[in-house]
């Protein structure tokens, strides 16, 4: 469970570093690369990340926005003893900034 909510979190904020550099004007390249390092410092390891601008789905799909998908494959603790396959996880966060002269500063 802690780890599916870390991988959450660390989508949130990859997300939400993805939709900066869209309020200041960046190309996808630069938005995906913003997206890339947070999860990175947030704690994706061996996993995977999607970036959408815009989204594909959803109720935000916008121009504006930017949609960040992270797929991990974790290790099983206590059904190891019956299978070594790994579990996948998911995580899948938007961003929007609407007024980015009232952006803040994300401290996690």
């Amino acid at each position: 469970y802690y780890s599916s909510l870390r991988l959450q979190a660390t989508a949130d904020a990859a997300a939400y570093a993805g939709a900066v550099e869209k309020s200041w004007g960046s190309d996808t390249a630069t938005i995906t690369s913003a997206a890339t390092t947070s999860a990175t410092q947030n704690g994706l390891g061996t996993g995977t990340i999607t970036v959408h601008t815009p989204p594909t789905s959803g109720a935000y799909t916008t121009q504006k926005a930017v949609e960040v998908i992270l797929n991990q494959n974790l290790d099983r603790m206590f059904t190891s003893i019956f299978t070594s396959s790994k579990v996948p996880e998911k995580a899948r966060a938007v961003a929007l900034i609407t007024d980015a002269s009232k952006a803040c500063v994300l401290a996690l």
